[in-house]
């Protein structure tokens, strides 16, 4: 994953000293989303662009001279600015690969990963390849074409707008003040550093971009926001895991405990046999002819390393790398190694208004009402994670309290 930061005037009036610290705040604490690269690009009151990226993580990236140079020289005169912490995934990691990319008239920073970016354009990272095609055609013609997960900002100089998009695979948060407008990758990271900059007197609520929409800043009209221009479907090859998918335990010998049911699998660690765990990946390895192996951790135990091997035809490995989490079931441990062995249990997954996924099965029920959660309330329902356990809080209940559906509205 990687992390996208911006600030953009509600006038014609430079971005304050005050509002340029959120935004260097915001591109530190973006380490997190993505340490091998760090970029960005601004707008100033002319409608001018000017880019400066480097292949070092964020705080070597604003401790570098060029950056303090570039800071001194454009402070004063910046309408927008929009930041990327990159992970990289297609290319190498050097200053050309960090965003943002520039062709023409389009300057463009992404998170996300395609897999057909090839058919866009002859290019090593997928994210120049969207780069390119919008400036050679139009972003009305490009976006549909897209496959893969992507959140996107971008900047048309010759119309002078600031465009945002995004699918439902990655997720992107505005947050609207009387001086500017904030967006960035993760909600409870603006709403800290918004707290930690401003005092409010009413905090302003985050709201994530409704998917396959294009939201607008036109330069000239900046006092009006923003709205949205356009409206498209995607193409998108989903992958699903394949009915044959398989256990592989084969080849541990005794590395891994046979435990009875509800016995913890490692002595520091309150997972237990059988219970479902979400964990984020780190990499997925070809280890054979369809067989992979994916290494994982989550964030209540970090120092610990989850581990699937899985059946997956070669045509679905490459789909399968572009997810960020993934939910397996627990069924053994290595307590000298720190890693628990999981396997990919068959079962279906919704998400929830804010935008938090959960598995739901034959027997998940709302826990304020108590009646059947099924697929046709996918992004209707509302997931509560507490102490690694998720809930689920059917559309009728949610329908009842008008503060969570504030929060979490798409905005318009």
């Amino acid at each position: 994953m990687c992390g996208l930061i911006a600030l953009i005037s509600k006038s014609t009036k430079p971005l304050t000293h005050t509002a340029l610290e959120l935004f260097i705040n915001s591109l530190t604490v973006g380490v997190l989303r993505g340490k091998d690269s760090t970029g960005l690009f601004i707008i100033t009151t002319e409608g001018n662009v000017h880019t400066l990226k480097l292949a070092a993580n964020s705080a070597h990236f604003l401790e570098h001279h060029k950056t303090k140079e570039f800071f001194t020289l454009h402070s004063d005169n910046i309408l927008a600015i929009v930041g990327h912490n990159r992970a990289a995934t297609k290319g190498k990691v050097s200053d050309e690969t960090a965003h943002p990319f520039i062709h023409n008239n389009t300057v463009l920073v992404h998170n996300g990963t395609l897999w057909n970016h090839k058919a866009l354009a002859d290019v090593v990272v997928d994210s120049e390849a969207i780069c390119q095609a919008i400036s050679k055609t139009s972003y009305k013609d490009t976006l549909p074409k897209l496959d893969g997960a992507f959140a996107l900002i971008w900047y048309d100089a010759e119309n002078k707008e600031i465009l945002v998009t995004r699918n439902d695979e990655r997720s992107l948060w505005i947050f609207e003040t009387q001086e500017f407008d904030y967006l960035c990758s993760e909600l409870n990271m603006g709403n800290w550093l918004l707290s930690r900059t401003y005092k409010f007197q009413k905090e302003p609520v985050g709201k994530y971009f409704k998917e396959l929409s294009v939201y607008k800043w036109n330069l000239s009209e900046l006092y009006k926001g923003y709205d949205i221009c356009h409206s498209y479907t995607e193409y998108k090859k989903d992958f699903f895991f394949p009915k044959n998918t398989q256990r592989y335990t084969a080849g541990f010998g005794n590395m891994i405990k046979k435990l009875p049911q509800n016995d913890r699998l490692l002595k520091n660690c309150s997972i237990q046999r059988n219970e479902l765990v979400q964990v984020y990946i780190i990499s997925v390895d070809i280890i054979s002819d369809e067989q992979v192996k994916i290494t994982g951790y989550h964030s209540k135990y970090p120092t610990i390393m989850f581990v699937y091997y899985l059946k997956v035809p070669k045509d679905e490995v490459e789909s399968l790398m572009l997810q960020e989490t993934i939910v397996g079931t627990a069924f053994g441990g290595k307590d000298d190694g720190e890693i628990i062995y999981l396997h990919k249990p068959i079962t279906k997954t919704i998400t929830g208004i804010n935008n938090i996924p959960v598995l739901i099965d034959n027997h998940s029920t709302c826990y304020k009402c108590g009646v059947p959660i099924t697929e046709d309330d996918d992004k209707q329902v509302f997931v509560k994670v507490k102490q690694n356990e998720s809930k689920i809080m059917c559309p009728d209940c949610v329908e009842t309290i008008p503060q969570l559906k504030e929060k979490y509205v798409y905005v318009q």
